[in-house]
Parts: structure tokens; C-alpha cells; sequence
């Protein structure tokens, strides 16, 4: 995947060959679709003949097919609910510019260069830091409900790396989980769960601190301020109040997962989806900061709306006029 051009919100997707080194070139693609469509009509047609289908209608189902083939490779963006493609254009939703500049001051924040690979490998961490972050993982493990998924019915959700699971004898007791990253569609290793939380409530502590200043937090409050931020998180993952948890149990009628029959097309919050993603992805320094950066602009935007704001323009304001005034 990579832009159309400098400023696009376009990006053209295409193939990668096995090695992951090279894009497909064109023609290799074309040679590629060809030989698809070539088996997959023999074996469409051999499927057709096990059927009393008159010989005539054969042409309509093979354009249905091939028709139905191109949709699924280059989707349409007529479509109320236009997929990703395989190869073509996408459009993309970029951040805004209040979200860019909210990030930025949050990353000014950070002094240290290797902070994050340092929490990456839980080394060389200060006392208060892992303790804070301790307490609050045990709590999380505490809520949190170890579940064999074993003979449970999953339900995978169409576009992200997270299921329903329920048991048919008990459909309307479910529980959501993420998805392992080997796109084997199996639920994460609940130890694998603990070890990203832990790093990212870390992590997020780490610059939460940093900020005590800004926000006018007393010293006698930073343990305090750091506990009231971890409850957040803890209860986006596991309750989600107004919404559905992304690593916990709920309750809904029937058999159907909560995105097969909501009306509401934004089920999880904005910050949630960074989480699943999290969590889902192989880890790493960059997506353990990514992480962190989003769900401190969320707490930030939610607890300090107006003084967030207020400090975000004077930084911008004070860097714009340092820039003009710059011999």
C-alpha cells in the first residue's frame, strides 16, 4: 500500500510476492486473474452440471460469479458499506488537524528517547512505575474472566480482529475477545493479555506523569490521578459503559454477536478500536506509543476538555511565533 500522491488521501493497494521484497507487477497480476477465473469457471460449470439447471442459464450464473469475483478484489464505492480492496484505490480517513496537534503536544511530552523500548522489554523501570501499574493489572485480573473457549460457538466480526463467543445451550451469555495476530482466528492466550495491558499501563502512566504540571495535578495526587486513569481503561476493555467491552463478558438476546443486529454503526468507540488493534498486533515499541498517545488524547479531551485545549493553542501559538522570530 502506498499514496498516490504527496498530499492524496488515496492510496493504491496492490500484491506483495511471496519474498514480501516486491509489488506484483501488472502483468503478473493479469497472468495471475486469468488462471483464476479459468479454474474457477471448470469448476463452477462441474458444479452446475450436479444441478437441473437448463444449459442456457449457465452465461447468467457464470456473469454472476465473475461479476461477484471483481467486487471482492476491487470493491465498488457505491456500496453503502464499500470494502477494503484487495488491489485498486481506497479512499482513507485521515486524522484532523485537532487530533494531530492534541498528539503532538502529548509526544513533546516525551524527553526520553528509548522510554518505549524500554517499557517494551520491562527493563531498567523505576519502582513507582511498575508498582502503580501492578496494582492496577491485579485489579484488571480480578475482574477479568478466564474462559476456556473450547466447543463455544465464535463469530468473527467481518472487518476487525475480535469474536462473540457463547455456548449453544446458553446462546445469550457471551463473551467478546481479540483475535490472535497468525490470522488463525483463534482467541488471544490470556497471558499474552496481561503482558499488553501491563506495558501499556506503563506506558501511559510513564507520560501521564510528565503532564502532572500542565494540568496543575499536586505532587500528593499523582498516584491518585494515575489509579482514576487506569479504572478508565480497565473499564473500556472489560464494561465499555454506553457500549460493548472488547475483552469481557455480556448479555444479549439470541444467537446473533452485537454487530449483526445493531443499529448503531459505531458500536465500538474510537479509542476501543485503537485497543483491539493493540492488542490484536504483533507487539512492538511503535504500537505500544501509538497506543498510548491515542488513549491519553481520549482521557485528556474527557476529563481536561477545557485546559487540554487552552494549552494545546498557546504551545501552537508560542512554536508559530518562535518560528517567525527565528534569525
Amino acid at each position: 500500500m502506498y499514496p498516490q500522491t504527496e498530499n492524496s488521501a488515496q492510496v493504491l493497494l496492490t500484491v506483495q510476492q511471496v519474498s514480501k521484497e516486491f509489488y506484483r507487477s501488472f502483468s503478473s497480476l493479469l497472468g495471475s486473474y486469468n488462471l483464476l477465473i479459468k479454474w474457477i469457471y471448470v469448476l463452477h460449470e462441474k458444479m452446475m452440471n450436479n444441478f437441473e439447471i437448463p444449459v442456457h442459464i449457465y452465461r447468467v450464473y457464470q456473469e454472476e460469479l465473475l461479476t461477484w469475483l471483481d467486487n471482492q478484489i476491487s470493491p465498488s464505492h457505491q456500496e453503502s458499506d464499500p470494502k477494503l480492496p484487495v488491489i485498486g484505490i481506497s479512499e482513507l480517513v485521515l486524522p484532523s488537524q485537532t487530533f494531530q496537534n492534541n498528539r503532538n503536544f502529548i509526544s513533546r511530552l516525551i524527553k526520553e528517547t528509548f522510554l518505549f523500548d524500554k517499557i517494551f522489554r520491562l527493563v531498567r523501570l523505576t519502582h513507582r512505575q511498575e508498582n502503580l501499574s501492578i496494582k492496577l493489572l491485579n485489579e484488571f485480573k480480578r475482574q477479568y474472566k478466564r474462559t476456556s473457549f473450547r466447543n463455544m460457538n465464535q463469530i468473527v466480526h467481518p472487518k476487525l480482529p475480535i469474536a462473540t463467543y457463547f455456548l449453544v445451550q446458553y446462546p445469550e451469555h457471551k463473551v467478546m475477545h481479540i483475535l490472535r495476530h497468525d490470522k488463525s482466528n483463534r482467541s488471544m492466550q490470556h497471558e499474552d493479555v496481561f503482558q499488553k495491558l501491563k506495558k501499556l499501563m506503563i506506558a501511559i502512566n510513564c507520560i501521564h506523569m510528565k503532564s502532572f504540571a500542565y494540568f496543575g495535578i499536586k505532587e500528593a495526587e499523582y498516584d491518585a490521578s494515575c489509579e482514576t486513569l487506569d479504572r478508565w481503561l480497565i473499564s473500556l476493555i472489560l464494561k465499555a459503559p454506553g457500549g460493548i467491552p472488547i475483552l469481557g463478558s455480556l448479555k444479549t438476546e439470541g444467537e446473533l454477536a452485537p454487530w449483526e443486529k445493531s443499529v448503531h454503526p459505531n458500536l465500538f468507540s474510537f479509542v476501543q478500536l485503537h485497543l483491539i488493534k493493540y492488542f490484536h498486533e504483533k507487539q512492538s515499541p511503535q504500537n505500544l506509543k501509538e497506543t498510548a498517545l491515542h488513549v491519553l488524547n481520549s482521557w485528556y479531551e474527557d476529563h481536561y476538555p477545557i485546559r487540554f485545549q487552552t494549552l494545546i493553542q498557546s504551545t501552537t501559538f508560542s512554536s508559530k511565533l518562535h518560528s517567525t522570530h527565528k534569525p
